[in-house]
């Protein structure tokens, strides 16, 4: 049964926590044919950069809430030992949002090399029998 439905990918608006969902939702949806075709395994891939940067985003909504946190709880501490853990504070949160960011381009780059493998797959597999495929994959 072939057929083709309508799917929006999630624009990154305001909430990093809806368009993860709906990111990953449309990753999904497009990956549930037995046999996806190469559209949907664009849109696959494209949904999955998407649900990357959302989570970047969301790494780093979370960050500025704990650094309001932080602010709001340590408002009766010495200023002077509250500004030197705010400083050590900013700087392991970005030293993790960095590292976070970095997993999640590596993350990004393999995904989008994934889609294009199956992409080329499918395409060879359209002009080549399996039995060569797999001798030239050896």
């Amino acid at each position: 049964m072939g057929g083709e439905v309508p799917i929006s990918l999630p624009s990154g608006g305001d909430d990093p926590r809806a368009t993860l969902a709906a990111a990953e939702q449309v990753r999904r949806a497009a990956l549930a044919p037995a046999n996806p075709s190469p559209q949907d395994r664009s849109i696959a891939a494209e949904a999955s950069q998407i649900s990357t940067q959302a989570q970047a985003d969301l790494a780093e909504l979370q960050a500025q809430e704990r650094a309001q946190q932080a602010e709001q709880s340590s408002q009766s501490r010495n200023d002077e030992q509250l500004k030197e853990e705010q400083r050590e504070q900013e700087q392991r949160d970005k030293a993790a949002r960095e590292e976070r960011l970095e997993e999640l381009r590596a993350l990004a780059r393999r995904s989008t090399q994934l889609g294009e493998q199956l992409v080329t797959l499918d395409n060879v597999q359209r002009n080549q029998n399996v039995g060569s495929v797999l001798d030239q994959l050896a």
